[in-house]
């Protein structure tokens, strides 16, 4: 029913011009590729491909030729070779291996002047509804759908309304779409009869072997043809898997179902927002959310299957989380309703009841944070009071102006609304000398607050560890220091290195190994479960006694030491549990390496370092310590900083 649907609605559309590969598109395909990526089956680097200008021409006439007749395609184009890139230490297991494939360079670039055609067509006759994002010109992509989530969730909790969600997670998208159906949606949008005879000879022919590494041994697999899905490497893929599930987008458009977004006078209805394959149900309430089953029909019909573990609901009743049950989508399916307390990691943001602010100021910058008046001044502060780069393409979108709208607080799209004044409110050190002159030497009564973080007063307490302007470069520089330390001398200890350097010279290696150890540096361990707290500062794993240790280093204030050593035990406790059970250990260990900004280091502590075998290293680690805090006093009261 919805594949006749949406021929109906295609009908009107301009059949796409015949495609004829010329020079200049020859050199457009080869501008921005990377000149030494890596080598696919033709062993030919981009680089010669971009220089060689002279047989452009000439390329494009094999092109032409090829398109025509797509029997003379040779045989090594379609060819792929996939590198299987571990994940974590348990590398017997296959499904902890990243597959990255690469191939010929002459086909990537091929397909990427097919793809241009494309997308010109594809954007001259508004194919692609306005609720995909990925593969879009002149959108933000998935920060866009974040800030337009972020909106509507806003609203229904300020407003004490209804809401029902929906995450739709796809097990192995693009492994999973049927070669048949993918050739369907170049015909249903009358894509040029060339390039699909073309594209069906190449799907018939695609093919890579796999490659993965052990030790120094590289080991091959035979020749596997590729039978369903899309052509991992191939510039073309993106696109195409985007207009797969473009009939669906259609289909939920065209429901009664949905969340009406309200700002003045104006409305608009959302009921989804989709980025490549993640999926984002609305609806005015948990009931409504019959648009399940319709995702789940169409996810059927062109096999594609729904990861129901990474599925989930989530109810809002007047504003607030509630519980609720699954909803069933068949006998043996159904999809559990979140509560008060969880999270779900949705395009790179932790969500529940909108985003967690507080959570991604730092990686996120102004693009999809709502700021308070403090945080904003202070970003402003850091970006030396201009404005920032606001997401105004949203506002050129005619079904996102109610978005636009609704939005308030210090948020991307408020800042671009033309009537916002900018004022940053920020005094010079001129202004906050005086200041100071006033209060400590006339005693005369007024607000005094920190030059940088313009919170709180400005002490030496504050400004040794707890400005959060020096956050991100003063304190992290301290912090690293103390953790290069203890990574160089476990490293010496367990043979990882052979030379010692001085910890401003040192830079420690993301991973270091041999045959008993495994030292890892400030990395993000994937787990099977969501877990918040999986960066560490340093883990050590001892590969014969099936033992992690994982190190945490810490360089707060005084009075906050015992807070935060029992903070760094239980933010780590789930991701022990999680890594005992993942890698099959015998013990995890969590160790605390905690001293004061002012190189206090409380005898309770000494058994971290004894665990560690670096109590010798104490005294090293307090140098680096007050060394960085004078550094920091230095700079901060020094008048040109």
């Amino acid at each position: 029913m919805w594949l006749v649907d949406e021929e109906k609605y295609n009908g009107g559309i301009e059949r796409m011009p015949a495609v004829a590969v010329s020079a200049q598109d020859i050199r457009e395909a080869t501008r921005y590729t990377r000149n030494w990526a890596a080598l696919g089956p033709d062993f030919v680097h981009n680089f010669w491909y971009k220089k060689f200008s002279t047989d452009h021409g000439r390329i494009a006439d094999c092109f032409n030729r090829v398109l025509r007749d797509p029997q003379e395609l040779p045989e090594f184009i379609t060819k792929g070779v996939t590198f299987l890139l571990p994940k974590d230490p348990n590398t017997a297991d296959p499904a902890k291996y990243r597959p990255i494939t690469s191939l010929s360079s002459l086909y990537k670039v091929l397909s990427s002047v097919i793809t241009r055609k494309i997308q010109d067509h594809c954007d001259a006759n508004q194919v692609m509804t306005e609720e995909q994002k990925g593969c879009r010109k002149n959108t933000q992509g998935c920060r866009e759908q974040v800030i337009i989530d972020a909106v509507i969730v806003s609203q229904a909790s300020r407003k004490q309304k209804n809401l029902g969600m929906a995450y739709i997670d796809y097990k192995k998208a693009y492994n999973s779409v049927p070669h048949p159906y993918l050739i369907k949606v170049l015909e249903l949008y009358k894509i040029d009869d060339g390039v699909i005879r073309f594209m069906q000879h190449a799907m018939r022919r695609w093919n890579t072997s796999l490659h993965v590494t052990d030790g120094a041994t590289v080991l091959r697999s035979r020749t596997l043809n590729i039978r369903r899905g899309i052509f991992q490497g191939d510039t073309l893929s993106p696109l195409w898997f985007c207009l797969a599930p473009n009939p669906l987008s259609r289909a939920l458009n065209r429901c009664s179902y949905g969340y009406q977004l309200k700002s003045g006078t104006t409305s608009t209805t959302v009921t989804h927002t989709f980025y490549m394959d993640d999926l984002k149900l609305f609806a005015e309430t948990k009931e409504k959310l019959q648009l399940i089953l319709l995702v789940s029909t169409f996810s059927n019909d062109i096999c594609m299957k729904f990861g129901i573990d990474k599925c989930r609901l989530v109810n809002l009743h007047r504003g607030k989380v509630v519980d609720a049950d699954s909803f069933r989508i068949n006998e043996r399916e159904e999809i559990r309703c979140m509560v008060e307390g969880e999270s779900y990691k949705y395009l790179g943001f932790l969500q529940l009841k909108g985003i967690h602010h507080t959570v991604i100021k730092r990686a996120a910058g102004f693009r999809v944070v709502k700021w308070t008046k403090t945080d904003f001044r202070l970003q402003i502060e850091r970006y030396e009071c201009r404005s920032p780069n606001t997401v105004r393409t949203i506002q050129n979108q005619q079904p996102n102006r109610t978005v636009c709208r609704a939005d308030h607080g210090f948020s991307d799209l408020h800042l671009a609304q033309e009537k916002y004044q900018l004022n940053c409110d920020l005094k010079t050190v001129e202004e906050k000398v005086a200041s100071w002159k006033q209060k400590y030497i006339l005693h005369e009564s007024i607000e005094d607050r920190c030059r940088k973080c313009n919170l709180v007063g400005e002490s030496i307490e504050h400004v040794v560890a707890g400005c959060q302007a020096l956050n991100e470069i003063a304190y992290l520089g301290r912090h690293n220091t103390v953790a290069k330390i203890v990574h160089q001398q476990l490293a010496l200890k367990h043979d990882l290195v052979n030379q010692y350097l001085p910890c401003y010279n040192y830079l420690p290696d993301p991973v270091l190994e041999n045959s008993c150890i495994k030292l890892y540096w400030n990395r993000e361990i994937i787990t099977d479960v969501l877990i918040h707290a999986n960066r560490h500062d340093i883990v050590v794993y001892d590969k014969r006694m099936k033992r992690v240790t994982i190190i945490d280093i810490a360089v707060p204030l005084d009075r906050n030491f015992q807070s935060t050593f029992s903070t760094n035990i239980t933010k780590y406790h789930n991701l022990a549990e999680e890594l005992k059970q993942m890698w099959q250990l015998e013990e995890v260990r969590i160790v605390p390496v905690i001293i004061s900004a002012t190189e206090i280091f409380p005898c309770t502590q000494l058994r971290s370092l004894d665990e560690l075998e670096l109590r010798r290293e104490l005294p090293n680690i307090q140098k680096a310590v007050i060394l960085g805090t004078c550094n920091t006093v230095q700079r901060f009261l020094n008048h040109h900083n």
